[in-house]
């Protein structure tokens, strides 16, 4: 796990790693269910699918828990530690700043 703060805004987001075999995937929590719920479901759904659409980089969706998600997905031996802070920094900064879209706050 690895906190990414942002100095201007004060606000910060914590990015959790896996590694399955030779694929990383870093993700970013940007709601818990109840939250998720009490912004409307299909206000959710159609943002993010609009995130999709718009972000390279960048996967968001629910998980089946029910949580809102970003992530990104990155073969292991091909990862350089440019690429990583790379990665590390885009996912903080787009899953914060969804995050700070849907509830106001910094939640994560």
């Amino acid at each position: 796990m690895v906190r990414v703060g942002f100095p201007r805004s004060g606000r910060g987001q914590v990015v959790r790693y896996e590694l399955e075999q030779d694929m990383y995937r870093f993700r970013s929590t940007i709601l818990m269910p109840a939250p998720a719920k009490a912004f409307g479901l299909e206000k959710l759904a159609a943002e993010l699918l609009e995130r999709n659409r718009t972000t390279r980089v960048v996967a968001f969706g629910l998980t089946r828990r029910g949580h809102v998600e970003a992530w990104i997905d990155q073969r292991a031996s091909t990862l350089y530690a440019d690429e990583l802070r790379f990665y590390l920094t885009t996912l903080a900064a787009e899953a914060d700043r969804l995050e700070y879209l849907f509830s106001g706050k910094d939640l994560h």
